[in-house]
């Protein structure tokens, strides 16, 4: 249905524990992603590979999925939800036992790519609200508790940040979200 196809082309999910299957390899659970994409296998490959390299899970291609530590399968988790570039992405603890030094890493990559897609990290990790912007989730309403400082200074920015919807998160999380920039199609 109409609903369930613009899910497998429009958003990325990484989940707390995962939901991988042990047996396969890395290579093939993160090639699931792909599923209904009109991706060569090479370009598929290669952005796999930079994934890998990134994420410093270089040559990981080929082990399975129960023998990597809980870190290790969370960074496969966000490969997979970031692989094909969706344009909404849901992270739930994407920082999640991970060292330092790879937590920066992730939240830098998902500001990074936040000019292109609209990212709701559930965190209980602090993070920058002028980076990200912090909304809070309580009885099913949200409540905006600071905004980037960018969209602070723009007011035609602020505008286009004003008109995200949250269509549904469990009520008393706190959510960071990285917003896209202001020309993104998901904000007009």
């Amino acid at each position: 249905n109409e609903k369930s196809e613009f899910r497998l082309n429009n958003v990325g999910f990484s989940f707390q524990g995962g939901f991988m299957d042990g047996l396969c390899t890395v290579e093939d659970e993160v090639m699931k992603s792909f599923f209904g994409s009109s991706l060569s296998k090479e370009e598929r490959k290669d952005r796999l590979s930079k994934l890998l390299i990134y994420f410093e899970l270089n040559n990981y291609q080929k082990r399975k999925i129960n023998e990597l530590s809980g870190g290790e399968k969370k960074r496969i988790s966000l490969i997979k939800a970031i692989i094909k570039k969706p344009k909404l992405l849901i992270v739930d603890e994407p920082t999640a036992g991970l060292n330092e030094k790879l937590a920066h890493k992730t939240m830098s990559y998902l500001e990074k790519i936040s000019s292109d897609s609209l990212a709701l990290v559930i965190t209980h990790d602090n993070v920058d609200p002028s980076k990200f912007g912090l909304l809070e989730v309580k009885e099913k309403s949200v409540k905006l508790i600071d905004e980037p400082a960018d969209i602070k200074k723009d007011k035609e920015k602020r505008e286009g940040y004003r008109k995200i919807k949250l269509l549904s998160i469990h009520p008393n999380m706190v959510a960071n979200v990285v917003f896209p920039d202001p020309d993104s199609p998901l904000i007009k």
